[in-house]
């Protein structure tokens, strides 16, 4: 098995030595994990349920289960950090709640405003039936 391109930081190389973490880890992780987009990241876990199916399929990651690999959402690949937490309840998916949500989409131009007129004239030039 060929192993893709994706990079890692420096803190995510300091990280995976002081955690054991081998880049062929992450590499299955980026393969087999589950990808959860949260806070400005794509973190891809191996869980419980992510072993089973692969266990299924005839590939043993049960030496995977617990490690999130962290990568930013404009660079997937690009690894941030890596890390080994079994308890899955903290990685929660981004709702759009929270601080930064807009709450208004300002780049977006209101429609214009259209008459029974303009709306009949453009069903008409579509040859749409009135």
């Amino acid at each position: 098995m060929q192993m893709p391109k994706f990079s890692l930081t420096r803190h995510s190389s300091r990280r995976k030595d002081q955690r054991g973490i081998t880049e062929e880890m992450i590499f299955q992780v980026l393969e087999h994990g589950r990808q959860i987009f949260t806070r400005g990241a794509i973190a891809s876990v191996v869980g419980r349920k992510e072993v089973r199916r692969q266990n299924e399929r005839g590939i043993d990651i049960s030496n995977l289960e617990g490690l999130h690999v962290l990568c930013p959402t404009d660079k997937f690949g690009t690894v941030i950090t890596a890390y080994r937490n079994r308890d899955l309840s903290g990685v929660k998916p981004n709702m759009g709640r929270g601080r930064h949500k807009p709450r208004h989409i300002h780049s977006r131009k209101p429609l214009p405003r259209t008459t029974a007129r303009d709306r009949s004239a453009w069903v008409q030039e579509l040859g749409m039936p009135a």
